[in-house]
């Protein structure tokens, strides 16, 4: 009886060990996730972004017709919000999620002068097609710029692959002031409102 209860004693000890282990190995992995978001963030503040809209095709659907090439009219806004989608995040699910960002836009219409939104998206070779085909079936009626040959991803090699950190805000210099998307994360859009409308420009976030 009493090796049985020892063995039974040891078999505790070994399960409270190993859930130890494992709890230890999970805030590790937490920590160095974290970690490694923050120096993302950081890297993608420290330099500014290039926005080549001259190198790029501008789509827009007028009245619900299909998909045209529009004239690229290049403006200067105070702030200007970045939506951006690469080559391996799935078009037609980028095209699908754009009418959640009308909300945004019609609050930069608003302002003019304040806000731009600057919606860029690298297709998969071959996709453009399909991605357009995709664009014609949502109601969307503001210009999208589609970079086919990379231009964006190239010429702001500190935006990271984690598509987290596609949807951010620039200030006059085109500097990263606020980072995460307004949609999906309530402080962010909370922080958005206040950077427009205070221009308070010490504040970050991710989404």
């Amino acid at each position: 009886m009493i090796k049985q209860k020892k063995g039974i004693i040891r078999e505790n000890i070994k399960k409270t060990l190993a859930s130890l282990l494992f709890i230890f190995f999970l805030c590790s992995c937490v920590n160095k996730q974290n970690q490694i978001l923050m120096d993302e963030m950081t890297l993608l503040k420290s330099q500014k972004i290039i926005i080549p809209t001259e190198s790029l095709t501008v789509y827009i659907k007028d009245h619900l017709k299909n998909a045209t090439i529009k004239e690229n009219n290049i403006q200067n806004p105070e702030f200007k919000f970045i939506v951006y989608s690469d080559s391996i995040e799935c078009g037609s699910c980028y095209m699908n999620q754009l009418t959640g960002w009308l909300k945004y836009i019609y609050y930069a219409q608003e302002h003019p002068d304040k806000l731009g939104f600057y919606f860029i998206f690298s297709p998969r070779v071959g996709k453009l097609e399909e991605v357009l085909k995709s664009f014609n079936e949502i109601y969307f009626e503001y210009p999208i710029y589609v970079d086919e040959n990379r231009i964006f991803e190239e010429q702001n090699p500190t935006i990271p692959k984690n598509k987290r950190m596609h949807c951010f805000l620039l200030d006059k210099d085109n500097k990263v002031i606020l980072i995460g998307n307004p949609i999906r994360n309530k402080k962010v859009e909370s922080l958005f409102f206040e950077i427009i409308e205070k221009s308070t420009i010490d504040l970050i976030g991710f989404g």
